[in-house]
């Protein structure tokens, strides 16, 4: 591994964590904003940077930005892009989210590893490459969405008034390369609640957590009033979990999941039952395949379906449960979609609020795949097999880009989690990788 100079190691720790003290989670829009006024401060301190490097070629949107160096191609070039997102997903129950630290070994903070760390190691990638003298067969361009957690929006908009990259990467996902990412399906599970026995000692009056359907719930509150000879009680429970990213949601633990068995255990010590938790534990539970709902696949390129409940709103009427599935690519989505509708009006159930997100799919011979694998090769010593992913990234909002790190194999992902983090020999380890891969894109022809 490269030993950097000391002000340059200062200059760009100290930029991470100015980045990470900005809580740019999606928030309220505003005509100036449209993902919230922390996504656009971001994009601020990102360019004010990038300017102080001596980028003189940027542009601030309020959906999106980027940093071009070289400046004398003629406009409309299609650029080397280096994809990457400043919004974050929110805090949770994470109170120190933005308020960064730097220990011995690691930064730790919200958008650490996703996605602001790697966003600042590829622009004092960039720099490194323009102070090396690299010519470039053409620009290459550091793209910075601000809406990449909540549906990437901000690519719609690059996509409709900018050139598109001729090839690229987005540091958003694993090492060696991301050749593969599931199709991603979001919308709610609607349960209607209308058969409660009036007579009931305790009283489901309801049930909230989570953040969003993407998250792992790490936190559930209920409510149940309970009578007694004379008298009523009404407490609210909490009930924690482990947070994760729904993509791989082993590697949590759901609070909701807890707290449904938690509620049933109150209910039939009284010889009691609540429609919507019956119907939670009998369809999904702690089970993460979707087998519960029929909906249960796999296949070869990307492997098995996972599901996540992330969040719930239930109250004396009705359940509303945010959903959150990662189809393997090759499966029909619509007719995986008509099934689980199917499924859930034989319960009482019905979906809204859909969306699909279609997965890719780059053969292993694609040059852009073998380029960055053997760039990824070369720095760790040995070859490995590209890899097929449950999440989503900028790679399906934009033509000819693929995930590539930051995550290094056998390590699991902390993104999306309480403490996350990256540690310092992981952003220069990432600023050898990305300055090689980006001066190898830059002179690569692609056919």
């Amino acid at each position: 591994m490269t030993k950097y100079p000391a002000n340059f190691r200062s200059d760009l720790e100290n930029f991470i964590l100015r980045l990470l003290e900005i809580p740019s989670a999606k928030g309220e829009p505003t005509t100036d904003a449209p993902f919230g006024r922390e996504t656009v401060e971001s994009l601020t301190v990102f360019l004010d940077e990038a300017k102080r490097l001596g980028f003189t070629k940027t542009f601030a949107g309020n959906k999106y930005g980027y940093v071009e160096w070289p400046t004398d191609f003629p406009a409309g070039t299609p650029p080397v892009a280096v994809v990457c997102h400043l919004d974050v997903v929110p805090a949770g129950d994470w109170t120190d989210a933005f308020k960064p630290i730097k220990t011995a070994d690691r930064i730790i903070g919200r958008g650490a590893i996703d996605n602001k760390g790697p966003a600042a190691i590829s622009l004092y990638a960039l720099f490194l490459i323009r102070e090396q003298g690299l010519k470039p067969d053409r620009p290459i361009r550091i793209i910075l969405g601000l809406d990449e957690e909540s549906g990437s929006q901000c690519m719609a908009a690059y996509r409709k008034n900018e050139t598109l990259p001729y090839i690229g990467y987005t540091p958003d996902g694993s090492f060696p390369v991301i050749r593969a990412e599931k199709t991603i399906i979001h919308g709610n599970i609607n349960y209607p609640i209308s058969s409660l026995h009036n007579d009931n000692t305790i009283t489901l009056e309801s049930v909230h957590g989570g953040t969003r359907p993407n998250v792992i719930p790490e936190t559930v509150r209920y409510t149940l009033t309970e009578l007694g000879t004379g008298h009523k009680t009404t407490s609210t429970y909490t009930v924690k979990g482990r947070t994760g990213h729904a993509s791989i949601p082993q590697s949590g633990l759901s609070a909701l999941g807890l707290a449904v068995e938690e509620i049933y255990g109150k209910l039939t010590a009284k010889n009691q039952s609540h429609p919507f938790i019956d119907f939670y534990r009998r369809h999904i539970g702690m089970i993460t395949d979707g087998s519960g709902l029929g909906i249960a696949c796999s296949d070869l390129s990307t492997g098995p379906l996972t599901m996540n409940i992330g969040t719930i709103d239930l109250d004396m009427n009705r359940a509303v449960l945010g959903l959150d599935i990662r189809c393997p690519v090759t499966v029909d989505s619509k007719e995986l979609l008509a099934t689980l509708e199917k499924n859930l009006v034989a319960e009482g159930a019905y979906l809204s609020n859909v969306t699909v997100s279609p997965g890719i799919d780059y053969d292993p011979s694609d040059p852009l795949i073998q380029t960055l694998a053997d760039v990824f090769s070369s720095w760790y010593g040995k070859s490995l097999e590209a890899l097929s992913i449950g999440g989503g990234t900028y790679a399906r909002a934009l033509p000819n880009i693929v995930a590539f790190g930051p995550n290094m194999p056998g390590t699991g992902s902390v993104a999306h989690i309480s403490g996350e983090y990256i540690t310092l020999e992981h952003i220069y380890a990432c600023i050898d990788i990305y300055k090689d891969a980006i001066a190898r894109l830059a002179k690569l022809v692609r056919d």
